[in-house]
């Protein structure tokens, strides 16, 4: 229940805009290059006047998630960086809000679904060799939950990049600092530890044998379950509760 003393925060049109086209940009519904709709378009798509459309692209601008060009039209940057696609994305989540966490598992179950379909149709020996070497790491880690959480993470990071797609990679580092929180906490249970590793090997059997649907399915299959098992973890008793 909200306290009589909370007060809502009003935005401004021009943000309204600036926040529409980020979350456009973040849920990869504007990719790199892409060119938005005519100001026409986004006015009445919007419901705001061309003074209101013109400052919030000019802001996007700013910050580095937009080109404009007079007489042809506003794009997504090809480069968008790191630390711009960390302003978009930082104030929608964090993974200690129950429902922050499940839109931020939602979103990493799609887009490293698809990471994993990419590396297996794009993977070389030399990618094989790599992702063998990330699965001993994990095997001799089981025991140091410290040390599997770090491995869990970096083993994703190596999937985005045999896959060689530039803006999954950018995105995956853009919410690295949630998902590695998320990893290290998740890390902590045996059982999550003995699951996660099973899920891995599952994973670079499917690249190994160049099969993207099953590279997929069990990638998104994995996320799901890591985020089912961190959540039947939360809900148990503590030693204190119980006694």
């Amino acid at each position: 229940m909200l306290s009589m003393q909370t007060k809502l925060v009003k935005i401004s049109t021009v943000d309204a805009v600036v926040n529409h086209i980020k979350a456009q940009i973040a849920t990869g519904h504007l990719t790199p290059d892409a060119k938005l709709p005519s100001e026409r378009a986004l006015q009445r798509q919007l419901g705001v006047s061309r003074f209101t459309l013109r400052e919030g692209l000019a802001r996007l601008q700013a910050l580095g998630l937009l080109r404009i060009e007079h007489g042809r039209g506003a794009f997504v940057r090809p480069e968008v960086s790191r630390r711009s696609l960390q302003d978009v994305l930082s104030p929608m989540f964090t993974h200690r809000n129950p429902q922050h966490l499940a839109d931020l598992m939602q979103a990493r179950a799609l887009i490293e679904g698809e990471v994993a379909a990419q590396a297996a149709t794009r993977r070389s020996e030399g990618d094989l060799a790599c992702l063998e070497d990330h699965l001993d790491q994990g095997r001799r880690c089981l025991d140091d939950p410290s040390a599997f959480g770090k491995h869990d993470f970096d083993f994703h990071q190596a999937l985005a990049r045999i896959a060689e797609n530039a803006f999954y990679r950018l995105f995956l580092e853009a919410i690295a600092a949630p998902v590695g929180e998320f990893l290290a906490d998740h890390a902590l249970s045996d059982h999550n530890r003995q699951a996660a590793a099973e899920s891995h090997q599952a994973i670079v059997e499917a690249i190994r044998r160049r099969q993207p649907a099953l590279a997929r399915d069990l990638t998104r299959r994995h996320i799901d379950a890591c985020h089912t098992n961190y959540q039947k973890g939360l809900a148990r008793p503590t030693s204190k509760e119980v006694s």
